[in-house]
């Protein structure tokens, strides 16, 4: 039941919130002049992700989480009311204020549910991990196309209501799920102390620093294919925007059916072998992609395998992602979890725009050659991920 509670939450509240997001965004860019003011939106929101989840990550691990729950939830509620009520007067402005709130408040709820995520699911971990990584695929392949077609009927006003008819229904389902109400330890230590303790437990625990800088490393190399492939596919081989579709789509569905078959057939046991081989399949895709642009072919093969580039990342994002999140899930301890994860996660987001920077520059000319050397160094990874983990005398094979 618990499972079940916290599946429609994941659907509620992931709808809702990325058909609004999408919503705010195309206002944006639909009633401003320029890109400036959308840049400045989407710097806000990144920036917000990362300054507020280490200190969200510290009031995970000391304070009752339901209590959280409900105070970031009433914060989503009113600001949707005030936006409702207000946009008229205040406008684009108003629209940033609320995706920097919004972010902050989903942030808790994320954090939150994955502090929880075990007792949450208990036997059924590797199922449940597993399906939410599907029903997040899902949501984010459908949730644009619905904002698109709601955006053509209703206000923005409207889908503030809708959102807020959403957040509500996922604050009463939180509240049904068993959330962490205090942890003596971290009850009698301060602010600060708390947030020190949360460093220091990663720098004890080699096992796990070691797998969150190797899940970090794999991020920043592997957002070159996110990068690089619409610039490949349109600049360099010169293909049509509805081949570029089918590309975009093929990574989207190989997700999908990869999260579905994992959430059938959950991986519940050899959790690194698995991550060793997603990583090796990294970067074989990788160098394969590099080796692939120094040869001259037609559009048709080019389409082809820019596919099976799409269709194979695709299917080793999951098979990396999942037993990464088991593996952090069972081993991390309770008491820890909320800062683990925050800390995690803000190095995440601040890694992405810098990947996306770096990769922006250097894949202007020889293409083939960078992705080359990204494939080496995925490979790389793997070698000192293989040598460190065997090093440490602690671990065990899971």
């Amino acid at each position: 039941m618990k499972s079940v509670i916290l599946v429609l939450f994941d659907i509620i509240s992931n709808f809702g919130s990325r058909i609004f997001s999408f919503a705010c965004a195309f206002y944006i860019l639909q009633y401003t002049d320029t890109s400036y003011m959308y840049s400045v939106y989407l710097a806000l929101i990144v920036l917000c992700g990362i300054m507020t989840s280490p200190i969200i990550g510290v009031f995970t691990d000391s304070m009752n989480n339901k209590w959280l729950v409900i105070t970031a939830q009433m914060a989503t509620i009113t600001i949707l009311m005030v936006f409702f009520f207000l946009y008229d007067n205040v406008g684009v402005q108003l629209i940033i204020v609320t995706g920097m709130v919004l972010t902050i408040t989903d942030s808790v709820n994320m954090l939150i549910i994955q502090s929880n995520l075990q007792n949450i699911a208990e036997n059924h971990l590797e199922r449940i991990v597993s399906l939410r990584q599907t029903i997040i695929t899902i949501v984010t392949f459908l949730a644009p196309m619905a904002g698109g077609v709601l955006i053509a009927f209703v206000s923005i006003q409207t889908l503030a209501t809708l959102t807020l008819v959403t957040e509500s229904l996922s604050l009463v389902l939180l509240l049904m799920l068993p959330l962490k109400t205090y942890l003596e330890k971290t009850e009698r230590t301060s602010f600060i102390t708390n947030f020190k303790e949360g460093f220091g437990y990663l720098k004890r625990d080699r096992i796990i620093l070691l797998c969150i800088a190797i899940g970090l490393s794999i991020n920043f190399l592997v957002n070159s294919i996110v990068v690089g492939i619409p610039i490949i596919a349109i600049q360099t081989l010169g293909l049509n925007s509805q081949q570029f579709g089918v590309i975009e789509a093929s990574l989207t569905i190989s997700i999908f059916l990869t999260s579905l078959l994992f959430s059938v057939f959950p991986i519940q046991s050899h959790l690194f072998r698995n991550i060793k081989v997603s990583i090796l399949l990294y970067s074989v895709i990788l160098s394969g992609l590099g080796i692939f642009l120094f040869f001259d072919v037609s559009h048709t093969v080019a389409f082809i395998f820019l596919i099976g580039v799409y269709a194979g990342i695709g299917f080793a994002m999951p098979y990396f992602n999942i037993p990464y999140s088991i593996y952090l899930q069972k081993t991390i301890n309770d008491a820890y979890k909320g800062r683990v994860f925050s800390i995690n996660q803000s190095v995440v987001q601040a890694l992405m725009p810098l990947s996306m920077f770096f990769y922006g520059i250097i894949l202007n000319q020889h293409e083939g050659m960078v992705f080359l050397l990204t494939g080496i160094a995925t490979f790389d990874v793997l070698v000192v991920f293989s040598i460190l983990s065997r090093s440490y005398q602690d671990i065990a094979e899971v």
